[in-house]
């Protein structure tokens, strides 16, 4: 029981200590169609293998096979291309050309973009998948594009998956990978391969990102040289719970749909305990995702429609 404390006590020394350094598996076949490659010609009667979201193989139909379970569309007498990607678009933008300036560098194409403009899915049913934004012809210096994915009508949420973790008693290092967010939405943590049965305390940093890895076992001697920490110890919050038998836990936050969590930066590690690894202590690796970015013109419709709060 000293021990517990101990450790627990050196937990939460970490803190002061760091300020000093999808889509689902399943798969999906599309068969018997006919393929325009771009690349490598046409092929006819031909199948393309989707798994988890990504295509992993295209060919004739008795070349590719989808395992068993898998959904098949039948696209017998349909052509299939490649999704086209619009270099130069003003698609969903509100407004491109400013009349006032001709040099107008400080402006962001993402700022001015409606995700709610029907012209988004007029060209998703043509095949166009991604667009590039610009400026207007007003503006010889018109400010920053983006690429903007059309099949989402939202941004994305980068995850970044940092160092720091140290295999556990029973050998895996303990996994630790946020599920993509935005405002309004709630943010799951998947703590995977973790000791079974044990208490875990997973550290928060709200609004900075991973920082440099430093050793553990300098805030608590005799862990694994591996152990490391990754995180800032500024705005740094802790949630303890307990892992199940498989060596899991998901942690969850309810993102309040405010303009100050928009683009919102959230990293996060865990802290395992396990009394037969040296020291009682593991880490997981860290964890970094940004809140997914609604365009501004996105949030300024909500507003209008009561459903968002400046604040």
């Amino acid at each position: 029981m000293k021990r517990i404390h101990l450790i627990l006590c050196c937990l939460f020394m970490i803190a002061a200590a760091a300020t000093t350094f999808a889509q689902g598996s399943g798969e999906t076949l599309i068969s018997n169609a006919t393929i325009l490659t771009a690349s490598h010609g046409k092929i006819e009667n031909g199948s393309i293998l989707i798994r988890g979201g990504k295509i992993v193989a295209v060919g004739k139909a008795a070349e590719v096979k989808a395992g068993p379970g898998a959904k098949e569309i039948d696209a017998t007498g349909m052509f299939v291309t490649p999704g086209f990607v619009d270099s130069h678009s003003h698609t969903a933008l509100d407004s491109v050309n400013e009349g006032s300036l001709s040099v107008t560098a400080m402006v962001r194409m993402r700022d001015v973009v409606d995700d709610t403009d029907i012209n988004i899915y007029r060209q998703l049913a043509g095949g166009m998948t991604t667009i590039h934004p610009l400026h207007g012809s007003a503006n010889s210096i018109g400010g920053q594009s983006f690429s903007y994915p059309l099949d989402r009508a939202t941004f994305d949420s980068p995850v970044v998956t940092g160092t720091g973790g140290c295999p556990h008693s029973g050998g895996p290092v303990p996994s630790l990978e946020s599920r993509h967010s935005k405002i309004g939405g709630t943010w799951y943590l998947d703590l995977t391969q973790a000791p079974a049965g044990q208490p875990v305390i997973q550290f928060l940093n709200v609004g900075l990102p991973l920082s440099t890895p430093f050793p553990l076992d300098v805030v608590f001697p005799g862990v694994q040289p591996s152990c490391q920490i990754n995180l800032s110890g500024q705005s740094l919050f802790s949630v303890a719970s307990m892992t199940t038998a498989q060596g899991t836990k998901t942690f969850t936050l309810a993102i309040p749909y405010t303009l100050a969590w928009n683009d919102l930066v959230l990293s996060s590690q865990a802290f395992c305990f396990d009394f037969f690894a040296p020291g009682g202590l593991v880490t997981s690796n860290g964890d970094q995702m940004q809140l997914g970015v609604d365009p501004a013109m996105s949030l300024l419709n909500a507003k209008l429609r009561g459903k968002f709060s400046w604040s």
